[in-house]
């Protein structure tokens, strides 16, 4: 597991704790006493006192799954207090930029350079389909060249947007936009530090950075 899922885990075991201390006034609770209404009542819990969506809240559940599935098999449990409980998420359109939008974006010229940073890397991705996590950790190995002198993203373990599970090996085409944005960044200082191919902030910076791009470029929609 990566750092961030270990950390939703933790989030997760502390919700727990404080759930049965708040609807159970106990610290502990054997682990065969879980049931559906536990499971129902956890997930209630958590979107009346944490002030999450459903999917959020059910996130949690779905860990919460995961540890119990393994107290089932490692023999701490025989019944699986699951069984009868289906999680639910629901479907959100998250919504797209059309072709003008990003030609507003990519042709806007921004005095500051923190806001032609952002831009240009969240085109990058555009014009490549990569998640955050796979922009941000790109290196100059995953990059190879074809017989036709083409260059391709091939990468393992990949997450492209809007695929929920990550495949083993992606091919991605180089298209000429994407290119030049590495053309530009290639000898810039924090690349070469790190040894990755964009000086990508971390994701929350990111975001905010792309609304004042929104707000600049006359865009409502909410881009992340």
């Amino acid at each position: 597991s990566t750092p961030k899922t270990y950390s939703r885990y933790e989030l997760t075991k502390l919700r727990l704790t404080d759930f049965l201390k708040d609807e159970y006034r106990v610290s502990d609770l054997p682990i065969r006493q879980i049931n559906k209404v536990f499971i129902e009542n956890f997930y209630l819990y958590i979107i009346k006192n944490h002030d999450c969506s459903p999917n959020t809240a059910m996130k949690f559940i779905q860990r919460f799954r995961t540890v119990v599935n393994f107290a089932q098999g490692t023999g701490l449990i025989t019944a699986d207090p699951f069984a009868n409980y289906k999680l639910k998420f629901e479907y959100i359109e998250r919504g797209y930029l059309d072709k003008d939008e990003i030609s507003r974006i990519c042709n806007k010229d921004f005095a500051s350079k923190r806001l032609e940073q952002v831009r240009d890397i969240f085109i990058f991705a555009c014009f490549t389909g990569l998640a955050f996590v796979d922009v941000s950790t790109l290196k100059k190995e995953d990059m190879v060249q074809d017989n036709n002198g083409d260059w391709w993203i091939r990468k393992g373990r990949i997450k492209l947007m809007h695929r929920r599970k990550a495949s083993s090996i992606c091919n991605i085409p180089l298209l000429p936009v994407p290119l030049a944005i590495l053309k530009k960044y290639e000898n810039n200082p924090v690349c070469i530090k790190k040894g990755y191919c964009l000086p990508v902030p971390c994701n929350q910076k990111m975001n905010s950075y792309l609304k004042e791009i929104a707000d600049f470029c006359g865009i409502k929609k909410n881009i992340t």
